[in-house]
């Protein structure tokens, strides 16, 4: 069977390959492993769980809601990708360039981010400048951006975190949520100023 990769942008075929089972994922991982430019491909809900896709050139894919779990992306070049939706739990995103890539809503939790090129990258209504900081052992998922701290669900600037009230914390996830905050807040904060460079 005859699968096609095409671009977002037209029906131009970037890449096609035969194979017995009619799966996408198997196609997107012989077009990296051949060098195929996959510049502005289309790959919205591609399950891509631990594909080798290192040094791949998916510069402008729509990856939107893409199951990459575990995938091997070292290297890829993701410039402007959008990545919104997409699980990237685990992923191995190390020397990825992600400048201006789209990742409102992405799973990081536990992603390997170490030389990311990260700027200009678009979480939520911001743009990342610095490879953020991301623990996941404990209660909360923690991911401390340069001007952004996302505990759990709620992602609040850190000037907001730090003048937050007792009630506040309660009304986010309510008391045990308070004694985690006073536990770990002026860690937290410590952390955030660090990320920020002051």
């Amino acid at each position: 069977m005859k699968i096609q990769i095409k671009s977002r942008y037209s029906d131009k075929i970037l890449f096609e390959h035969n194979c017995k089972k009619n799966t996408l994922a198997l196609t997107v991982i012989q077009a990296c492993r051949r060098g195929a430019d996959l510049t502005g491909a289309d790959l919205r809900g591609a399950y891509l769980r631990g594909a080798d896709l290192s040094g791949a050139y998916l510069r402008g894919a729509d990856l939107r809601g893409a199951y990459l779990t575990g995938a091997d992306l070292r290297g890829a070049d993701l410039r402007d990708a959008d990545l919104r939706g997409a699980d990237l739990t685990g992923a191995d995103l190390i020397g990825a360039d992600l400048r201006d890539a789209y990742l409102r809503g992405a799973d990081l939790r536990d992603a390997y981010l170490r030389g990311a090129d990260l700027r200009g990258a678009k979480y939520a209504d911001f743009e990342i400048n610095k490879t953020p900081i991301l623990i996941s052992n404990l209660k909360y998922e923690i991911i401390i951006f340069d001007n952004h701290l996302k505990l759990g669900c709620e992602l609040h600037t850190h000037s907001q975190w730090s003048k937050f009230t007792q009630k506040k914390i309660i009304e986010m996830d309510g008391k045990d949520a308070l004694k985690w905050w006073k536990q770990w807040k002026e860690p937290l904060l410590q952390m955030c100023k660090i990320q920020k460079g002051k």
